[in-house]
């Protein structure tokens, strides 16, 4: 497996948006279950790193009255899921604003600020993307950060010559996309879940993805 990394800053982020058309938070603490979509199964690095933390706290916060039920991409689609929670099927949702770039690139707009939660919000950052789900029936939650800086390709076959990927079907997300273009490649959009094997297939010649999760997806097998 080849891999090659551009260097430029790039902060990958995940988003825990809850809907307030569904149940929601209430304003006293109340027992109650809330059921929260996730866009990567439980045993995938961006949500063994964040999402089991998440549901801890809020546990922690609300004295056990809280309690959350995680549902993975194998009931809704990755790119999917944001419509069911806008619609209050499902009380959270912990995703990647590339995903749902579709219906709102705002949270991708972070990518290009400097990776400083204290910063982020003292530049009231966290407050505006909030505000602007707001204006579509959600409520921002949490939006950390799993990375600090850096695009990488994960290619079949290495790099040789002028544009790198001349002629390969890379996947990608919105992220990706001018990169990937100006690289003269052909972007095909899929959620992470696929990508092994749409490479295994050859439906694709490469993947766009950072450095987070990266040995968990095992490509290296396949590549």
């Amino acid at each position: 497996m080849k891999m090659i990394t551009k260097k430029i800053k790039h902060c990958a982020i995940a988003l825990a948006v809850a809907s307030t058309a569904g149940a929601g938070f209430s304003s006293e603490v109340e027992a109650q279950e809330l059921n929260m979509l996730a866009g990567y199964p439980s045993n995938f690095a961006w949500y063994r790193e964040i999402g089991p933390s998440f549901i801890e706290m809020v546990e922690e916060m609300s004295e056990g009255s809280i309690q959350i039920n995680v549902q993975g991409p194998d009931v809704v689609p990755t790119f999917e899921q944001l419509q069911p929670v806008q619609a209050g099927a499902f009380d959270l949702l912990f995703t990647h604003p590339a995903y749902h770039s579709g219906t709102t690139a705002v949270g991708l707009a972070i990518d290009a600020i400097d990776v400083d939660p204290v910063k982020r919000h003292e530049e009231g950052i966290i407050e505006y993307i909030d505000q602007h789900y707001q204006e579509r029936g959600l409520k921002l939650i949490s939006a950390p950060s799993t990375g600090t800086k850096g695009f990488r390709f994960y290619l079949r076959e290495p790099i040789t010559g002028e544009p790198g990927l001349e002629g390969r079907r890379i996947r990608g997300t919105v992220s990706y996309q001018s990169m990937i273009e100006e690289l003269g490649g052909a972007q095909v959009n899929m959620p992470v879940t696929d990508i092994y094997t749409a490479l295994q297939r050859g439906v694709i010649d490469g993947a766009a993805w950072g450095l987070t999760g990266a040995s968990d997806l095992q490509w290296h097998e396949i590549i």
